[in-house]
């Protein structure tokens, strides 16, 4: 049977929201029981060519993890990367989500990102199956779909660009009609100030941004169903599951909204269901995240200061893709614009705060814990005592609360330093051989615009010091125009920039 991801196979991403630390970070928070991450057993569902699950094997070394995906070319090139980085505990296997059974076991964590919304009924209801047959007893399923009320309006745009292409065979003639359509509406609106002009730009500009292989993927494919949160939840009865959460936690809760919003909310919602999705009408929501585990689990939803002082913290800005914002420019925004309502004062006026953000900042690209935040704090006050613990937690719960920080369970191996013999991760190299982004750890993804940068990363192992990849760099001169006829000296500079890039984007390990 002919598959379009054969065709035209999506390029190896890690999405940051999937990894089992960022799931496991959910009943953390509300102090539920989860399987250790560092033990645990993986099953991603449509995997692609492994890149997510392969960057997770790569940083747990003893978790075990299995991936299975329908395109052949997908899982082959999954499998490539495997024998070249030598990962040996993850799996990937060319098979149907319909031949998933009782011979792959049971798993700890079920990844399935990127899947629900573009499959048919019959398979949707295969994964929700497979999630309740193979969960382990307090093991927690993860699955990403298209939501509405927001996915409406894109749908809008995709049976637009569906229509044009209508008529067109070749894949990649279907690819730039749909976007010369888009342009073509764009260009040419009635009225290009009112809102659907608005959103028909912004729709335009997104897409510009976006690779080719995304656009047929996400907006030309056939399969391509949204749902209201509440028409998600009522699909988990038949198959003995219940909502955990969402791995946006800041979504949870209506504490974003105005006073007078959150009465309302709380006076209309008699559960977390309800609440959620009236929470969803007012965010226009068009993308959700939700947790499921087994229906026969007591959960209990309150979140204490405890887990603020067990956790590791960035600040969440810090993952930004815009090469042109800089830390320093993310650090001074955040004091600058984060306030404390019960003071009405910026962080930047409130020393133990600033402090708390200062250690953020100074440590990235690694995770800090919260006794290194409270040290850290102690060494620039006069006085510090356990009341200014239990604030510092309670700074870091509203950050979290405000989608500022992020929080993790444990510490990858991320350099603190360009060392003599720098060494990106293992995932990184392999992925460079047939595309152009990279994995991090911090589990996203780092795009490398220049030739000799992807050229050059594979060297970038540990074992060559920074006048030897220099070298190297001055074969792949030739290639690059930006490099073309110039001094050695800037490429020297250009080689230590690149360095200082790969290490502020969390690729360099230690």
């Amino acid at each position: 049977m002919d598959n379009p991801y054969d065709r035209i196979p999506y390029l190896g991403r890690s999405h940051q929201q999937t990894h089992i630390e960022k799931i496991a970070c959910i009943p953390f928070l509300f102090d539920i029981p989860f399987p250790d991450v560092h033990h645990a057993r993986v099953l991603e569902l449509g995997c692609g060519d492994g890149s997510n699950i392969l960057n997770m094997a790569y940083s747990l070394p003893n978790a075990t993890f299995v991936g299975i995906d329908g395109s052949e070319v997908q899982i082959t090139r999954g499998q490539e990367s495997i024998s070249i980085t030598g990962i040996s505990n993850l799996e990937l296997f060319h098979c149907d989500l319909l031949d998933v059974d009782s011979s792959f076991g049971t798993f700890d964590y079920i990844i399935c990102h990127g899947v629900y919304s573009w499959v048919p009924s019959h398979v949707r209801k295969t994964i929700l199956q497979i999630c309740s047959q193979r969960l382990s007893t307090n093991g927690i399923a993860y699955i990403s779909y298209n939501a509405l009320p927001g996915w409406r309006m894109y749908s809008m745009v995709r049976e637009m660009m569906r229509y044009h292409v209508r008529h067109i065979r070749e894949d990649h003639k279907k690819t730039e009609q749909s976007i010369a359509m888009l342009q073509f509406v764009g260009q040419h609106l009635v009225d290009p100030v009112d809102s659907y002009g608005a959103f028909i730009r912004e729709t335009m500009e997104h897409l510009s941004h976006s690779t080719s292989e995304y656009i047929f993927h996400e907006y030309l494919e056939e399969n391509n169903q949204a749902f209201y949160f509440h028409e998600f939840i009522d699909s988990l009865e038949e198959h003995n599951l219940q909502y955990l959460g969402n791995t946006d936690f800041n979504t949870m809760n209506n504490l974003h909204f105005p006073e007078e919003t959150q009465n309302i909310l709380d006076e209309i919602s008699n559960n977390i269901h309800n609440l959620e999705q009236y929470m969803d009408f007012l965010r226009c929501r068009r993308f959700r995240c939700d947790l499921l585990t087994h229906n026969n689990r007591e959960l209990a939803r309150e979140v204490t200061l405890n887990p603020f002082t067990k956790g590791y913290f960035t600040l969440s800005a810090f993952h930004a893709q815009d090469e042109n914002l800089t830390p320093k420019d993310i650090f001074e925004d955040i004091l600058e614009n984060i306030f404390i309502e019960s003071q009405q004062k910026a962080l930047k006026d409130i020393p133990i705060f600033a402090h708390t953000i200062q250690s953020l900042f100074e440590h990235w690209p690694q995770y800090v814990h919260f006794d290194d935040i409270c040290s850290y704090v102690q060494n620039r006050t006069m006085d510090f005592s356990q009341g200014d613990k239990v604030e510092i937690a309670a700074l870091l719960q509203t950050l979290l609360l405000r989608n500022t920080i992020d929080l993790h369970l444990f510490q990858p191996k991320i350099a603190t330093e360009v060392s003599h013999r720098p060494c990106a991760s293992l995932v990184a190299r392999a992925q460079i051989r047939y595309q152009f982004s990279i994995s991090n750890q911090h589990h996203t993804m780092v795009a490398l615009k220049d030739i000799w940068m992807r050229k050059i990363l594979p060297y970038i192992d540990g074992k060559h010091t920074f006048e030897e990849l220099f070298s190297i760099m001055q074969g792949f001169v030739h290639e690059d125009p930006s490099l073309h006829e110039q001094e050695a000296s800037f490429h020297k500079a250009k080689l230590r920039e690149f360095l200082s890039i790969l290490l502020q984007k969390g690729v360099l390990v230690s």
